[in-house]
């Protein structure tokens, strides 16, 4: 995922996933300031049941608010 950084951001994403009952096994995180004001990227872990089950929670990690992209790495 990569994010305008932001206080609340994680757990904003979090709770998608929470919602999607998609079990997160793993998190690493990265900020960085910029020109835009700073960027954050995050890696999730987590299991999936099926890769059409993955695209949707990603879509819905996409609109939460400063979510630049999200994407299977």
């Amino acid at each position: 995922v990569e994010a305008a950084d932001r206080s609340g951001l994680l757990r904003d994403i979090s709770e998608v996933f929470a919602k999607e009952k998609m079990n997160v096994t793993g998190v690493n995180t990265q900020s960085v300031k910029d020109v835009r004001g700073g960027t954050a990227w995050m890696t999730f872990t987590v299991e999936v049941a099926d890769s059409a089950r993955l695209s949707q929670v990603l879509s819905a990690v996409a609109r939460v608010g400063g979510v630049r992209s999200a994407r299977r790495k």
